[in-house]
């Protein structure tokens, strides 16, 4: 049954794409709501660190031309450049509104991909829920609607498949009810929630893992939109990551001297000439998802890498606030907690870390002779100076990175690469950016945050 509504535009998810979508319509003068299934704005967007959104370098066509070697020609290069083209002007967007950024200590030192220094890199203060409660508060003072525990279910056509309306359910027992409209914009996330879409698309193996994001997210815009003809593209793509128990990542102290290990104490992966995507995914794999990180005093100089957000403004929970020359604060932090674990002796850290001693005695003499061979080649250091460290890290699953097909300006596209007139995706729900490697260029902000955009000023034009 209708409910009396009538707006110009729907929003379907209150992430960082939805929200930037809403506040373009509105801007273009569109009557606009937006739904949202859970109790606030807390989907992927909130459990971001927020180290992605900030401007990027390089032209449009040498970040066209990097993406579509490293995703082995997988994505669509006009997505990308106009990715490139838009993203420092949406950063400026969200700086207008109150977001602040920091910069983090150092991570590596090496130039990056475009011959840059690349010696820091900037975090959004307060993170993901910051992004969340900045643009929240920017809706609500532009009066736009949000409809909370309120899901949509389907997405209804007149008879030449036009966009006339949405069909929606509040909490349950309510009955479902119909908005009419002439502009969807669906930015529902992935589909990492869906148990049944995950094992289909990306196989049973992955049903173990644990999320590193919300669970929430169910694939109901792909769902949606494929009832509509939809092409959906790349969905056996995700993203993993590493994270000890504190959630935080390691990577970047496999860097330097660090060695990743599993439960059998075998290495399994070359923790530096793959991307940390890679090496998270490979993590997954291991019984239990289970990986440990083997360090040694030598590699104190590097133990910042990875802690950085123990030094900036917002520190993870239950890690002192120190100042970059107080690591060993961290250090004690960290044993005490059982984060970290400390020997005098590889015998003593096999047992400790619960690890076949024999193997990773084999492991470390394995790794330390292909460090003097390769020296020179790769920034590393042999692991042979008590006292020996050990850090468990799971292999998580993020999000997923397939999705429905879009243009440029973020129509959804049928398998005939038509347009469904009135239909707009944004944000882990469009496919097509990514392929084998994440965060080539960039992550997921930003890029929701570009389409979010585009998707808002175009879904207005339907009215």
């Amino acid at each position: 049954m209708a409910d009396g509504t009538k707006v110009d535009v729907v929003v379907v998810g209150a992430g960082i794409a939805g929200l930037a979508a809403a506040l373009e319509a509105k801007q273009a003068g569109a009557r606009v709501i937006v739904l949202e299934k859970l109790k606030s704005a807390r989907g992927n967007t909130y459990y971001s660190g927020g180290g992605c959104l900030s401007k990027i370098s390089g032209t449009p066509e040498e970040i066209v031309s990097e993406s579509s070697r490293t995703c082995k020609d997988r994505v669509d290069p006009e997505l990308v450049r106009t990715f490139a083209l838009r993203v420092n002007d949406g950063i400026d967007w969200l700086a207008s509104m109150g977001l602040q950024w920091y910069e983090t200590v150092p991570l590596t030192g090496r130039p990056d991909r475009f011959g840059q220094d690349a010696l820091a890199r900037l975090r959004v203060k307060g993170h993901g829920a910051a992004i969340c409660r900045i643009m929240v508060s920017a809706v609500e003072k532009e009066e736009i609607e949000v409809r909370y525990q309120t899901e949509a279910t389907k997405i209804l056509t007149d008879g030449e498949g036009n966009v006339v309306g949405l069909r929606v359910k509040g909490k349950e027992r309510e009955r479902e009810r119909e908005v009419e409209t002439k502009g969807i914009v669906l930015a529902t996330g992935g589909f990492q929630g869906n148990k049944e879409m995950v094992g289909t698309y990306l196989g049973p193996g992955l049903l173990k893992a644990k999320y590193s994001g919300t669970p929430f997210n169910t694939g109901d815009g792909h769902r949606m939109a494929l009832e509509l003809g939809a092409q959906l593209v790349n969905m056996d793509q995700w993203h993993a990551s590493l994270r000890n128990k504190h959630r935080i990542n390691p990577y970047p102290r496999l860097q330097y001297g660090s060695l990743l290990v599993n439960s059998q104490g075998l290495r399994f992966v070359d923790e530096v000439e793959n991307t940390k995507d890679f090496v998270a995914k490979e993590t997954v794999k291991q019984e239990g998802c289970r990986g440990v990180v083997i360090f040694d005093e030598g590699m104190k100089r590097f133990f910042r890498m990875g802690f950085e957000e123990h030094l900036g403004e917002y520190p993870v929970k239950g890690i002192p606030r120190v100042r970059e020359t107080d690591l060993s604060r961290i250090e004690t932090r960290l044993l005490e907690n059982g984060t970290l674990i400390k020997a005098s002796s590889l015998k003593e850290l096999s047992e400790r870390a619960r690890i076949p001693h024999p193997n990773l005695e084999r492991t470390i003499r394995q790794y330390n002779e292909s460090v003097t061979i390769h020296q020179g080649k790769v920034m590393r250091v042999p692991i042979e100076t008590p006292p020996f460290y050990a850090e468990e890290v799971t292999g998580r699953f993020n999000c997923t990175l397939g999705g429905v097909r879009i243009n440029s300006e973020a129509q959804v596209l049928n398998f005939e690469r038509e347009a469904i007139p009135g239909l707009y995706a944004a944000g882990e729900i469009m496919g097509g950016f990514y392929y084998d490697n994440y965060q080539v260029i960039t992550g997921y902000l930003p890029v929701s945050l570009v389409f979010g955009r585009i998707a808002g000023t175009n879904a207005a034009k339907t009215r």
